[in-house]
This record gives C-alpha cells, sequence and structure tokens, in this order.
C-alpha cells in the first residue's frame, strides 16, 4: 500500500510541474463539467417525460395490479438505459474533451517550448561575452596603467553592472532548465545545515545573528541542485535585507505530511501591495530597488517555479519596518 501511494504522489507531483499535461488535464475537466451538466439536464428531462407518457398509457388501458407491475418494470428498465446511455455518454466525451483539449493547447506548448529554449540560449550565449567584458575590464583595473581617476569610477560602475547582468542570464537559465529535474530522497536537514554554514559569513559581515534549528529527521523526493538553491536564495535574501545588528532564524519541523521551512528575519520588511506581485519574474519591491545589492527580480520567481514542481507551497507575509516570514512546504516520503 505504501509503494502505491508513493507512485501516486510521485505521479501527481510530476504531473503538477508539467506545465502543458497540467493544463490540459484542467481543461477537459472544464469539459467533463459542462457535459456532466448537460446530460443531467437532458437524462431528467427525457425520464421524467417518458414516465408521464409511460403512466398515461398504462392509466388509459386498465388499472389492474398486473399493469402496475409492469408499469413499475419498464421505469425501472427505463432508469437502467438512460443510466448506460449517460456512462457511454461520460466516457465517449472524457476520451474526445481530453483530445481536444491537446489539440487546443498544442499551440500553448508549442509556444512555451519556444520561449523556454529562447531564454535558455539567450542566457547560454550572453555569458561568454559578458565574461570576456568583465575579465577585461577586471585586468584594466588591476594593471599599473595611471588610470584617471573618473575613468576607474567608470569602470568599476560597468563592472559592477556586468556582474548583475551575470547573474540575470545565470538565473534565466536556471529558470529554463528548472523543469528538467531528477529526484531522488534527500535529507533536508543536511541541505539546510550546508547552506546556513555558507551564509554565515555573508552574515557576520553584516553582524547579523543567523541561527538554525531543526526537528525534521525524514526524506523528502525532490533534486537536490535546485532545493539547495532555494534555500539559499530565501536565507540570503533575509540576510541581505536586514540591517547590520538584526537576526535571521532558520527552522524545519515536520506536520503529518510536509516538512515546513521557515525563515524570519527582522529586516526593512516589504509593503502590502510589493508582497502581492514579489513572485513575478523581475519584479522588486520599492524598497529592494534602493539597496546596492538589489538582485534581478528573478531569486523568488524561481523559487516559486521550483518549490511547486515538487508539489510544495512557499509563502510571504512581511510589514514595513517589522520584518519577513518566508515559509515552505515540501511534502515528505510517506
Amino acid at each position: 500500500m505504501k509503494k502505491i501511494s508513493k507512485r501516486f504522489a510521485a505521479w501527481v507531483t510530476d504531473l503538477q510541474s508539467n506545465v502543458f499535461n497540467w493544463a490540459r488535464i484542467s481543461v477537459t475537466v472544464l469539459y467533463l463539467l459542462i457535459i456532466i451538466l448537460v446530460l443531467l439536464i437532458y437524462s431528467g428531462a427525457m425520464y421524467f417525460s417518458l414516465l408521464h407518457h409511460i403512466q398515461q398509457q398504462f392509466n388509459a388501458i386498465n388499472n389492474s395490479s398486473t399493469h402496475y407491475i409492469l408499469l413499475d418494470s419498464a421505469i425501472d428498465n427505463i432508469q437502467q438505459q438512460i443510466i448506460l446511455i449517460d456512462i457511454g455518454t461520460f466516457v465517449v466525451a472524457a476520451l474526445g474533451s481530453y483530445w481536444l483539449a491537446g489539440v487546443t493547447l498544442k499551440p500553448v506548448k508549442r509556444a512555451l517550448e519556444a520561449q523556454e529554449a529562447f531564454s535558455a540560449d539567450a542566457s547560454h550565449e550572453l555569458r561568454t561575452p559578458l565574461a570576456v567584458i568583465k575579465t577585461d575590464i577586471e585586468v584594466l583595473l588591476r594593471s599599473t596603467l595611471a588610470l584617471p581617476p573618473e575613468a576607474v569610477t567608470i569602470l568599476r560602475s560597468n563592472l559592477e553592472e556586468i556582474n548583475a547582468l551575470s547573474d540575470m542570464t545565470n538565473e534565466l537559465l536556471e529558470l529554463s532548465r528548472s523543469r528538467q529535474t531528477s529526484r531522488q530522497p534527500i535529507q533536508l536537514e543536511v541541505l539546510l545545515q550546508e547552506e546556513v554554514n555558507t551564509l554565515k559569513s555573508l552574515a557576520r559581515q553584516k553582524n547579523i545573528t543567523l541561527a538554525f534549528e531543526s526537528t525534521s529527521t525524514r526524506s523528502f523526493n525532490g533534486e537536490a541542485r535546485a532545493i539547495a538553491r532555494v534555500c539559499k536564495n530565501v536565507i540570503a535574501n533575509a540576510i541581505t535585507y536586514t540591517p547590520g545588528g538584526g537576526s535571521v532564524s532558520v527552522s524545519l519541523k515536520e506536520d503529518a505530511k510536509n516538512a515546513v521551512l521557515t525563515v524570519i528575519d527582522d529586516g526593512i520588511g516589504i509593503s502590502d501591495h510589493d508582497v502581492r506581485h514579489v513572485f513575478k519574474r523581475f519584479y522588486k519591491a520599492d524598497n529592494a530597488r534602493t539597496e546596492s545589492t538589489a538582485g534581478s527580480g528573478l531569486g523568488l520567481a524561481i523559487a516559486k517555479q521550483i518549490i511547486e514542481q515538487h508539489g510544495g507551497k512557499i509563502t510571504i507575509t512581511s510589514a514595513l519596518q517589522q520584518g519577513t516570514t518566508v515559509v515552505i512546504t515540501l511534502p515528505l516520503l510517506v
């Protein structure tokens, strides 16, 4: 039984991660709901019409008990015939609806695949020239040539912009590749501990207290590199947008079916308006735009996509100047 439930959970997770199949099934269900409504109305109208007609015929012939037995038998036969017809119609309609949904969504699938391929190709092609320009500027800044102060300032500014562009291209590439993942059992506690240890130096630089506690020991089925990226992004964001002297707490717990990762900071926070849009691609909250370390606005979009592909959920609650709480739930292995 456990193996069946594991396979079913894996099937549902894979289904959710495939946008086209999920949309196809959603459209099929919508078609079927419409067909069921039509069948119910039609079957009900046909049944009551035939019932009324048969009753009139029998009443006109005779009122004997034998005729009433025949009447009940005829009514039962009509009910069975209508049910069989409805079941057959429903099966045919389900197959037809699934096929029709596939045909309807095929242009959308091609457009989605073309968009992902373009993002991946463009990001890949941009990495090389950006790396060359970055190297040239770094060599120039380290050279013994006596550059004017204005030139040094411009070169350093250009280097910062190139680093930002490089980060953006890497994130775009990650976004396009995040659908192609291989799953295996992951110990979330170990993975999180590694990411926290990696980010402790960043926290120390800002004089921020970074704490981690875990009461979870069960495994989760997923792609380790992608989940590690999400954890690193969320914790790094909390550190980045928390002023010096603040604190960031990371906790991992379990409920009946899920691992629950919570990251809480007492940083600059996000307004109610911005919280509703933070998972959109390239969106950055107004207060985040003023930070010198502000990113491309893709990190949370990537995180949401990866978590949902793993059958989980990510939510953010925040208030300006009071801090932010990020909660990630992931389904544990049964």
